[in-house]
């Protein structure tokens, strides 16, 4: 990745003369004459020259490359030393021989220039990286950043996006998700939304209004959750950073968010989360202008957190309402055995997308053109808490793209992420799907054969012991009846992630006439086995 930052004084050009050719120029310690912000201001412009350098919060990093990914290290004193060392001669003023002899760059010294706002004035602020080009408005205009730029501390690799038509970008962006089976067609808008979400908010497009975590659920594992992150990610030429659940808590998934929060990292994923998830951390992360980042053993440094994409993946994670209230939850559903993926000529879809990256880019920056275009324009009184982007991205998805209202359905999913009764009637939901008795009015005792062997379900009553004796299933029984009794509450039906569960009460004559309760669960949508293309298409295939 090409830096070309420069820097703009008649000295920085001098310095830039005497690296290239090979003279290291003279830098002396503060003392004498020579004061501290003399020597942090040579400092850095001798280090800012070399492109490698960057401000980032206030603090120095260096850019590196590592197995093909480019991040920034944060530069402490002691690397400080070994760095101005490359670039110049340090010397110090010997007051009994009246001239400069060479010495080296006390960890004192450099405690002093690292903390010195004319070092950090003479060195480029890195606000951004990206592996591919960002689009930026500037004087009204949209133009594409493809390396660095000073004016708007965007880092950006790649090639050019191809330049193309709306109609042909609407059919590369819906070739991505041809093999995704959404929940409703408004997760597929959502889908939409989260292609899109990183090249307004890696260009700030959206001003000062902050672009949701995307939240990708699965009914099922491997339904295609890390499959989509990574897709969102490959049209931007990226890879996500991974950061895994470890036992103990939410700590040590913290420090690792933050560690990858430093490196510059575009794309974070928290991946395949399970249980109770809350993070104050990343709820701030998501909302303020600045975040604090904790340095191991250094204590922390202010990052602007408004240029980052966050994702999470989850079969059945249960996230605090704040949290909830900060995603774009995008629902998917396993496709049906036997379902045939598309294929083309350089293999699956990454592959395809990988060898044709710029054109799908392409895609994402003419769909935005033409809402640019437009005038911006949002759709009012959208539901949800980033109202700013909600109101963007569907008058994009609607207007532009021709899909699904935005938000349809997303309150009910995002109450649904943060109730834990809400989230156990899903699972039950899909597990009487499985078990065949979609449509059957079913007693308690129908709903625990179909959810006994699944093993990831909490059965409500069942600590220990068998369930096959008597005396414990009978409390299963009576367990279950009371637990989706209080996920309806005093409704006689809900909905959940595409089903309806309804209740209703019966006389048993065989039994005396005893009341019993019983629950059908209904498709809300259509089932697994129907297309998920809102068009019908039959799919279209290249070898």
């Amino acid at each position: 990745m090409s830096t070309n930052c420069g820097i703009g004084s008649k000295r920085g050009r001098r310095v830039r003369q005497k690296l290239a050719g090979g003279r290291l120029p003279q830098l002396q310690l503060p003392g004498g004459r020579n004061r501290v912000i003399d020597t942090a201001r040579l400092a850095g412009q001798l280090l800012g020259a070399t492109g490698r350098f960057f401000i980032r919060g206030g603090k120095l990093f260096e850019l590196q490359a590592l197995d093909g990914q480019v991040k920034l290290e944060h530069v402490k004193a002691a690397k400080f030393v070994s760095a101005i060392e490359e670039v110049a001669r340090v010397v110090r003023w010997d007051e009994s021989q009246k001239r400069a002899v060479p010495t080296i760059f006390t960890s004192a010294a450099a405690g002093l220039v690292l903390e010195s706002s004319e070092f950090a004035k003479a060195i480029p602020e890195i606000r951004c990286i990206t592996r591919c080009p960002v689009l930026i408005e500037r004087d009204g205009r949209l133009v594409q950043v493809a390396a660095f730029d000073r004016a708007s501390g965007i880092l950006a690799g790649g090639v050019r996006a191809a330049d193309l038509g709306l109609d042909e970008a609407r059919s590369l962006l819906r070739e991505l998700l041809t093999d995704f089976h959404f929940v409703s067609q408004s997760d597929r808008s959502r889908a939409f939304a989260a292609l899109l979400s990183p090249a307004l908010t890696f260009g700030g497009l959206l001003g000062a209004y902050r672009a949701p975590a995307i939240v990708v659920e699965a009914n099922e594992s491997q339904t295609g959750k890390g499959f989509f992150v990574r897709l969102i990610a490959a049209v931007y030429r990226d890879v996500p950073a991974a950061v895994t659940q470890k036992k103990g808590g939410v700590g040590g998934l913290e420090e690792d968010f933050d560690s990858r929060i430093l490196e510059g990292r575009s794309f974070i994923n928290f991946d395949n989360m399970r249980g109770r998830f809350d993070s104050p951390k990343l709820e701030s992360f998501l909302t303020e202008d600045t975040y604090s980042a904790r340095v191991p053993y250094a204590g922390s440094i202010q990052i602007d957190p408004r240029r980052t994409i966050v994702l999470l993946t989850s079969n059945r994670a249960e996230l605090t309402p704040d949290l909830a209230n900060r995603a774009n939850t995008v629902r998917l559903l396993k496709q049906p055995i036997g379902y045939a993926f598309a294929s083309y000529a350089e293999g699956g879809l990454p592959q395809h997308v990988h060898a044709h990256q710029p054109q799908f880019l392409g895609a994402v920056f003419a769909t935005i053109r033409e809402w640019h275009a437009a005038g911006k324009l949002a759709s009012k009184g959208i539901d949800h808490d980033f109202r700013g982007w909600a109101g963007a991205l569907n008058w994009i998805v609607m207007n532009i793209l021709n899909e699904a209202p935005l938000m349809a359905g997303h309150r009910e999913a995002q109450r649904r992420m943060a109730t834990p009764d809400l989230n156990w009637l899903r699972d039950v939901a899909n597990a009487v799907e499985s078990s065949g008795r979609v449509g059957q009015w079913l007693r308690a005792n129908q709903v625990v054969d179909a959810i006994q062997g699944n093993s990831s379900i909490e059965i409500p009553g069942l600590r220990h012991g068998d369930i096959e004796d008597p005396c414990i299933r009978d409390n299963v029984f009576r367990a279950v009846g009371l637990r989706l009794s209080k996920c309806l509450g005093d409704a006689s039906k809900s909905e959940v992630d595409g089903f309806i569960v309804e209740r209703r009460t019966t006389t048993d004559r065989e039994d005396g006439y005893r009341e019993r309760t019983e629950y059908r669960f209904e498709y809300s949508t259509a089932p697994k086995s129907a297309r998920s293309d809102p068009e019908g298409a039959p799919r279209r295939k290249t070898s």
